[in-house]
């Protein structure tokens, strides 16, 4: 998993004819993979899936391994039914059921077989049950479904090696009438050659689409089913947050992205979304308020979860991630998206502050903030609500923190995007891990003890340590943390707030 986030508001027929061959490689031998996706029975949640594995060795067994846990979600292998391995002669070959998604067979003296299972993709219990975790695997509903191919598509290795290179295959759709496909993978001759299924994203359904371009990224919109936002809402939305970051991280990205919104693929009620950033696409479910008085607070929610989700485009997905660091790339990710927004001028000053309040809040509220700092809650990411919870909460609000304090450091001259900026231009397409985005933080000014303090350690945070310095206020009258802006501001001060839009 590349990113994710989960924002909430509080309140047809199988045919067996294959097609062309692109190589796979698994380091000790060398085979061809052919897949097929059909029968789709959306009411359902289902398809059926057919794989021909050509050229392979006659000399050693193989295995089919699919991913059997993602994000905190187990079992995903549990979704496979009627799983049947043929040879080229159409015996079928009865494999060594390893467990956790892995199946060993004996190919004997026959290079070819044939892989034929069913997906029924309502299958998922625990933390999958979860609608903020929805976009994190496959999904089909009677609008439209998301299909990533690292949970659908079996990785054929040598039984004899503990890993694999990642696995390229060509792969043709048979989808329902009407049912269109976006995706940023390329098509040639009706099908889709997919060099990295770790990427791999495919929306289909009933799609509108349209395509702008942003510097040299070609941004493709797709929005599935029905909701109360339009493609005439989302589309200069999404330009105007894509041209904003870009400039925020000094971006030379080119190529095709993708940027989708879709419906749950079950009934829901309440206002709630949940995504993923996979590569170069963004899976967006949302499920908007039924009432249309309330459709403003439909359009808030995604646009700060968009927002959120496109900045992944750069972070961590331009980078080569050496270790987990999500309290980074999901905290101040967080944190940029309430910046692109006020920067837009989509937020106010005052919603900004709010939103640094409710952070502030569920720091507060979360029963680990005192045990665990967020270097360890990385590591624990899906260990516990709590964990989880902490990453998000507490990393968006050290990025702002971090921001405030910058601000006041340079006299306004620097902010957080300036070592977002830095550390995009020094290591793009490099690897990056704790040490290296903790050093960029620390020698911006004087941040020892900061991320001493409050990224590897655990002490209290005091917000009104930095937020009178800035000219804020802290009330705390209601039982709730409100930031206000002071009364009365200094010169200073009130440079400081200007860009906010004081």
């Amino acid at each position: 998993m590349r990113a994710l986030c989960a924002w909430r508001l509080a309140g047809c027929r199988l045919l067996f004819s294959f097609i062309a061959f692109v190589s796979l490689s698994c380091s000790v031998f060398a085979a061809t993979l052919f897949c097929q996706i059909s029968s789709f029975a959306p009411d359902e949640h289902s398809f059926k899936v057919s794989c021909t594995v050509s050229d392979l060795p006659t000399t050693e067994k193989v295995e089919l391994r699919f991913l059997d846990r993602f994000a905190g979600i187990e079992r995903l292998n549990d979704r496979i039914f009627g799983l049947q391995i043929r040879d080229s002669e159409g015996q079928r070959r009865l494999p060594e059921i390893l467990g956790n998604g892995v199946y060993r067979v004996d190919p004997g003296d026959t290079r070819n077989l044939t892989v034929d299972y069913e997906m029924r993709l309502a299958r998922l219990t625990g933390a999958a049950a979860d609608p903020g975790r929805y976009a994190l695997t496959s999904s089909l509903g009677p609008q439209s479904g998301f299909l990533l191919l690292s949970d659908i598509l079996p990785t054929v290795c040598s039984a004899a090696r503990l890993d694999c290179a990642p696995q390229p295959v060509r792969l043709k759709l048979l989808l329902p009438d009407a049912w269109q496909v976006a995706t940023t993978e390329i098509e040639s001759s009706g099908a889709f050659d997919v060099a990295d299924l770790a990427r791999a994203v495919f929306l289909v359904g009933r799609l509108e689409q349209q395509t702008i371009q942003v510097g040299a990224m070609s941004l493709q919109v797709a929005l599935a089913g029905e909701m109360n936002l339009a493609m005439e809402q989302i589309l200069p939305l999404v330009e105007a947050i894509a041209r904003q970051q870009a400039t925020f991280i000094g971006s030379r990205e080119e190529g095709k992205f993708l940027v989708t919104l879709a419906p749950f693929p079950v009934a829901l009620t309440g206002l709630r979304s949940s995504a993923l950033t996979r590569g170069r696409s963004v899976i967006m479910l949302l499920n908007p308020e039924s009432n249309d008085l309330e459709a403003k607070r439909t359009l808030a929610l995604y646009q700060k979860h968009l927002a959120h989700e496109m900045f992944h485009f750069y972070l961590p997905e331009s980078f080569v991630a050496r270790e987990n660091f999500d309290w980074f790339w999901e905290g101040f990710t967080r944190y940029v998206a309430l910046l692109t927004l006020n920067k837009l001028r989509l937020i106010s000053l005052r919603e900004y502050l709010d939103e640094l309040g409710f952070e502030f809040d569920a720091y507060k509220a979360n029963s680990l903030r005192d045990r665990l700092s967020l270097i360890a809650a990385s590591q624990g990411k899906f260990s516990s609500a709590a964990s989880y919870d902490l990453l998000y909460h507490k990393g968006t609000l050290v990025a702002g923190l971090y921001d405030l304090e910058l601000r006041v450091q340079s006299k306004g001259s620097k902010t957080v995007l300036d070592v977002m900026r830095d550390l995009y231009a020094n290591y793009r397409q490099r690897e990056v891990g704790n040490q290296t985005v903790l050093a960029m933080l620390r020698k911006t000014g004087k941040f020892d003890s900061f991320v001493r303090d409050y990224i590897e350690g655990t002490k209290s945070i005091d917000l009104s340590d930095f937020a009178k310095p800035m000219g804020f206020t802290v009330d705390n009258a209601s039982g709730r943390v409100r930031l206000n802006v002071a009364k009365k501001l200094s010169s200073q001060q009130n440079a400081l707030l200007a860009p906010l839009g004081h």
